[in-house]
């Protein structure tokens, strides 16, 4: 059988986050850090609409470490939506984001160690109107861990005005709500909490 952890649930609406942070982003994953100049952003992830990443499990059972189960196929992560910074120059500046596929024990907790990074994707815009970016998959091995649980963590970018490279301000969060996709998934749709299973 496969160990699946119990973690307390932690939630940070958008009015709980217009308190911590001037700018009021609209984020609904949980914040890990924050520096430097950001401008405005929305994290598209909320337990009833949209989820900020998929835990997309293989269609047909496979057996790993001597667990006949669906495996973890895929990872697909929201994209976020990313407005410059307001500096009151109306020029505009490249912002950019990347995610972190991070997995630990199943039996443990707060152990997470980073197993794969993305590549940046930049985009120049403007204080208005910002862009909203497109999603993102990562495949996960043939041969996953065993007993092990998985999470997002995104990090928003936002450059210098007039370099791609010098990053004035950035914000790391973690996803909040998975919608569970492919073998297993039930009807209405399963919505996990804080991290995928490796097998389900």
């Amino acid at each position: 059988m496969l160990a699946r952890s119990r973690k307390p649930i932690l939630v940070l609406g958008p009015a709980f986050l217009a308190l911590m942070f001037a700018v009021q982003p609209a984020a609904a994953a949980t914040v890990i850090s924050q520096s430097g100049s950001i401008g405005s952003y929305v994290i598209h992830d909320n337990h009833d609409s949209t989820r900020g990443a998929d835990c997309d499990y293989e269609t047909t059972k496979e057996t790993h470490h001597g667990s006949n189960a669906y495996w973890l196929d895929a990872l697909k992560v929201r994209g976020p939506q990313i407005n410059a910074y307001n500096d009151h120059s109306g020029t505009k500046q490249y912002v950019g984001w990347q995610f972190k596929v991070q997995d630990e024990p199943a039996s443990a907790t707060d152990a997470w160690t980073t197993f794969y990074t993305s590549s940046v994707v930049k985009h120049k815009v403007n204080v208005a109107s910002g862009f909203q970016f497109d999603h993102r998959v990562w495949k996960a091995p043939e041969n996953p861990p065993a007993d092990t649980n998985w999470r997002v963590v995104v990090i928003l970018k936002w450059f210098t005005r007039g370099t791609t490279t010098t990053v004035q301000g950035k914000v790391t969060a973690s996803i909040d709500y998975y919608h569970v996709k492919g073998g297993g998934a039930t009807n209405p749709p399963t919505i996990r909490n804080t991290d995928c299973y490796v097998a389900n």
